[in-house]
Protein backbone atom coordinates (compact mmCIF):
# COMPACT_ATOMS: atom_id res chain seq x y z
CA UNK A 1 0.00 0.00 0.00
CA UNK A 2 1.20 3.31 -0.59
CA UNK A 3 2.10 6.10 2.09
CA UNK A 4 0.24 8.99 0.57
CA UNK A 5 -3.23 6.81 1.01
CA UNK A 6 -2.71 6.34 4.23
CA UNK A 7 -1.45 9.32 4.89
CA UNK A 8 -4.08 11.10 2.57
CA UNK A 9 -7.15 8.61 4.93
CA UNK A 10 -5.65 9.55 8.25
CA UNK A 11 -5.57 13.55 7.12
CA UNK A 12 -9.47 13.29 6.36
CA UNK A 13 -9.96 11.50 9.51
CA UNK A 14 -8.74 13.86 11.57
CA UNK A 15 -10.81 16.21 9.73
CA UNK A 16 -13.86 14.67 10.66
CA UNK A 17 -12.94 13.94 14.44
CA UNK A 18 -12.84 17.64 14.34
CA UNK A 19 -15.90 18.76 13.03
CA UNK A 20 -19.01 16.62 15.45
CA UNK A 21 -21.34 18.70 13.01
CA UNK A 22 -19.83 17.10 10.16
CA UNK A 23 -20.41 13.73 11.22
CA UNK A 24 -23.70 14.38 12.85
CA UNK A 25 -24.80 15.80 9.53
CA UNK A 26 -23.86 12.78 7.77
CA UNK A 27 -26.14 10.85 10.25
CA UNK A 28 -23.37 9.07 11.67
CA UNK A 29 -22.93 8.89 15.75
CA UNK A 30 -20.59 11.00 16.63
CA UNK A 31 -19.67 8.56 20.10
CA UNK A 32 -18.98 5.73 17.58
CA UNK A 33 -16.62 7.38 15.10
CA UNK A 34 -14.20 8.79 17.90
CA UNK A 35 -14.57 4.98 19.47
CA UNK A 36 -13.33 3.96 16.16
CA UNK A 37 -10.64 6.68 14.94
CA UNK A 38 -10.00 8.36 17.88
CA UNK A 39 -7.18 6.69 18.44
CA UNK A 40 -5.77 8.51 15.44
CA UNK A 41 -5.55 12.17 17.57
CA UNK A 42 -2.47 10.44 19.42
CA UNK A 43 -0.94 10.37 16.00
CA UNK A 44 -1.99 13.96 14.68
CA UNK A 45 1.55 15.00 14.83
CA UNK A 46 3.54 12.32 12.76
CA UNK A 47 0.77 12.88 10.72
CA UNK A 48 1.06 16.28 9.99
CA UNK A 49 5.18 15.36 9.45
CA UNK A 50 4.06 12.71 6.89
CA UNK A 51 1.82 15.06 5.00
CA UNK A 52 4.54 17.88 5.01
CA UNK A 53 7.09 15.20 3.86
CA UNK A 54 4.46 14.21 0.69
CA UNK A 55 4.23 17.53 -0.38
CA UNK A 56 7.96 18.71 -0.50
CA UNK A 57 7.99 14.77 -3.10
CA UNK A 58 5.02 16.12 -4.98
CA UNK A 59 6.56 19.77 -5.54
CA UNK A 60 10.07 17.98 -6.20
CA UNK A 61 8.56 15.50 -8.82
CA UNK A 62 6.64 18.09 -10.90
CA UNK A 63 10.02 20.53 -10.82
CA UNK A 64 11.12 17.61 -12.77
CA UNK A 65 8.28 16.58 -14.96
CA UNK A 66 8.79 20.51 -15.56
CA UNK A 67 12.07 20.93 -16.31
CA UNK A 68 12.96 17.67 -17.32
CA UNK A 69 16.59 15.83 -16.37
CA UNK A 70 19.56 18.38 -16.99
CA UNK A 71 22.97 17.85 -16.40
CA UNK A 72 22.70 21.06 -14.25
CA UNK A 73 19.88 20.22 -12.04
CA UNK A 74 21.46 19.73 -8.69
CA UNK A 75 23.43 22.62 -8.90
CA UNK A 76 20.14 24.72 -8.63
CA UNK A 77 19.73 22.96 -5.24
CA UNK A 78 23.38 22.52 -3.92
CA UNK A 79 26.01 20.19 -3.38
CA UNK A 80 24.41 16.64 -2.34
CA UNK A 81 25.83 16.37 1.38
CA UNK A 82 28.09 12.76 1.17
CA UNK A 83 28.27 11.72 -2.24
Amino acid sequence: MNVDVLVDWAQESLRLLDTPKAIRKARMNVRRVNEKLGWLRKFAPQVRRWGAMLAVIATAEHYGDRQGKRAHLGTQFGPTPGF
